[in-house]
């Protein structure tokens, strides 16, 4: 099954679905059709990363990737065929290399941009936002225990605060979490009717999510929680009675830094 980590499913999902599902048919069809390219390796690649595809959701991207290159090539000999004009290699073109000079000028840009944009820096800037601050917070103060994390947060959680940490739910969840847990989480990231069940039969020691988390509801009304950390990135709540939630001065309230990995 699949996690949604954290908000409803887009209404291109089910678009993207439909493209994939093109793609690899494309590719089975061209394949059937013009069976030799001279390119087995590619092929056999291709047959493999699609193969782990439809057997994971994660792997999609790498099955889009591996089919690309034979998907045209064999899509072209396919069309050449029926159209009588089969692409003769005499026909193609001759490598043409660029001038000394273009290459004088494309080799320090290329440097340029590539510390402009940081490739060689040991951290990433990300797209979408970690919990840098909640993480921050937790070391600075050396609290650890059982933490239930937004889906999508929990490898960032495990790299900075394991081994003394330990998440609900992680990135593995198709692998050996059984679909029950993963269930679970859904149920309670999205404040359904269970949700009280779930955040009561585990032994959680810390809740954190995002703001915009339906959850947050539950944590709010939950008398045996208390809001500790919050940034415009993530809340953390701890137990009411727990040593964590002991000083009068929390929530501590603060500005996320970047979001940057690891």
């Amino acid at each position: 099954m699949a996690v949604s980590s954290s908000s409803p499913a887009p209404p291109q999902s089910p678009l993207f679905d439909v493209v994939v599902v093109v793609l690899f048919a494309s590719f089975a069809i061209a394949l059937a059709a013009a069976p030799r390219g001279e390119d087995f390796p590619l092929v056999a690649l291709a047959t493999v990363m699609i193969v782990t595809a439809v057997s994971a959701l994660r792997n999609v991207p790498l099955g889009i990737i591996g089919c690309a290159a034979p998907l045209t090539r064999h899509l072209g000999l396919a069309l050449g065929a029926i159209s009588g004009s089969e692409p003769n290699a005499a026909d193609a073109p001759a490598q043409v290399r660029s001038s000394p000079l273009t290459e004088a000028v494309l080799a320090p840009l290329a440097l340029f941009l590539a510390f402009r944009i940081g490739i060689f820096s040991r951290q990433m800037d990300m797209e979408f936002t970690f919990p840098t601050g909640a993480v921050a917070f937790l070391r600075q103060h050396q609290l650890s225990g059982y933490i239930l994390c937004k889906f999508s947060w929990d490898d960032y959680v495990l790299y900075h605060c394991s081994p003394d940490s330990h998440v609900f739910l992680d990135t593995r969840y198709e692998m050996i979490y059984p679909d029950r847990i993963a269930l679970e989480y859904e149920d309670f990231y999205h404040d359904r009717p269970d949700a009280a069940r779930i955040l009561a039969s585990y032994p959680h020691d810390y809740v954190m999510l995002d703001p915009a988390a339906p959850a947050n509801a539950l944590m709010v009304s939950s008398k045996g929680w208390k809001l500790i950390y919050r940034d415009n990135q993530a809340l953390l709540y701890a137990r009411a009675a727990s040593l964590a939630a002991a000083s009068p001065e929390l929530p501590v309230l603060a500005v996320a830094p970047p979001s940057r990995f690891p």
